[in-house]
Order: C-alpha cells, then structure tokens, then sequence
C-alpha cells in the first residue's frame, strides 16, 4: 500500500493543466511547448492509469493506493455499467488535463481538428485503462460508460483551452483595432498639419513674389497752397 498527500496528486494534476496550457497561450517558443504538451500528455496518462488500475481510497488529507491482487488474468467481464451521478462526474472530468495537453501539441504543431484529436486520445487512453483492468488481475471491472465518459472528458478539457484561446484571440484583435484607429487618426492629424504647412508656404511665396516684383508708385502731384505760401514766406523773411 502506498500513501500519498492528496494535495500532491491535486498539485501534480494542476501542474500537468496549467503548464502546457499557459505555454500555449502565452509563449511563443514552439520547441517548449511541444516539449511540455508531451510532458503533459505523459505524465497524466501515467497518472490515470495509477488512480484507476489498483484500489484506491480518498481523503482530505491523504490518498492510499494498494495493490491488491483480484481474480485472474483476462477473468473480468466487460460490461455496460450505468453506475451513479457522482461517477458520471468523476469520468466527465478525469481526462480533462489530457484534452488540454493534446489541444496544446496540436497548436504548437499548427494542425487542424485539435477536439477530434484530443477526443481520439481520450479514447485511446481509456480503451487502454480499461483493457488494463480486464487483463489484469485487480480490483477494478471495466465498463463501456467509462469510455464513453472518458472521450468525452477530453473533449471538454480541449474545449475549454479552445474557448480561452479564442477569448484571448477577441481580446487581442478588438486592441489591435483601437491601436489602429488611433494610429489612423493620428496620421489623418498630420496630414491636415502638413497641408496647413503647404498653404503657409505657398502664401508666404505668393507674398514673396507680389512684394519683388510690384514697382513702387511715385506720384508728382503739385504740393498744396497752404505748403507753397509758407515756403515763399520763409524765403521772404530770409
């Protein structure tokens, strides 16, 4: 039997989410991200198979996993198990960090169909948990709904990476559009502040070329009576 924190294997589960995932949203080295989804895809695959091939015992504080021999080996029927809400659940979501691995490679790789590539590997995975359970002689009984469940658990995780990726792509696209409604404005502004400039210089010259070339009028106009008198009477008194 082996004793396990139940907070490392929730840590562990995060880990193997949120690093492929973040890598994926925000990185833009596509070596590390492949390198992670893998990691990713490894690691979880390992980390099912380990929940759900011996017995297993939950607790707040602590998980115990025993291996305890059941049976024999290929003796386990497989079987069309309706089980209950809360397995439904539990399946609904246990290959969900699967999904998200596989929808980060696929990105990482620039192919297309990431849901139907991560759904395919989500059958995979349980196909092969679930043979694993038949072949071996553990405590566990394979069923159909399990399968069923577990594609459809990757499905949702590649989903939600999807969703937030197209969220991420929104938010983006509607900053880049500001950036380049401001930048539009801004160049509209300095064309009118050019062309203000032109029609300055273009006056400036026009004044430039009346003032050169306009003569200027001398007028010989005979001086007024009042001016003459004084003149005679200056000379007079002279």
């Amino acid at each position: 039997m082996i004793t396990l924190p139940t907070v490392l294997i929730g840590a562990l589960a995060v880990g193997l989410t949120a690093v492929p995932a973040g890598l994926s949203l925000f990185s833009k080295n596509n070596k590390l991200k492949k390198i992670a989804s893998i990691v990713s895809i490894i690691g979880f695959t390992g980390l099912a198979a380990l929940l759900t091939l011996p017995n297993v015992s939950f607790t707040l504080k602590s998980t115990q996993i025993a291996f305890n021999s059941f049976g024999g080996w290929f003796s386990k029927p497989f079987s069309l198990w309706l089980g209950n809400l809360k397995d439904y659940i539990l399946n609904a979501l246990m290959l969900a960090p699967l999904g998200v691995g596989s929808v980060a490679h696929t990105k990482a790789n620039n192919k297309k169909h990431p849901i139907l590539k991560a759904m395919l590997l989500g059958l995979g995975v349980s196909l092969g948990i679930e043979f694993c359970q038949f072949m071996l002689p553990v405590n566990r009984f394979p069923a159909l709904n399990d399968v069923l469940f577990n594609t459809l658990s990757a499905g949702i995780g590649a989903s939600c990476l999807i969703g937030i990726h197209k969220v991420k792509d929104w938010f983006k696209a509607r900053k880049e559009k500001k950036l380049q409604s401001k930048l539009e404005k801004e160049k509209f502004k300095n064309k009118e502040k050019i062309k203000e400039k032109e029609l300055l210089n273009e006056d400036e010259i026009i004044y430039s070329t009346l003032e050169v070339n306009t003569p200027k009028l001398e007028t010989n106009l005979p001086k007024p009576e009042f001016e003459t008198a004084n003149e005679n009477y200056i000379e007079e008194v002279k």
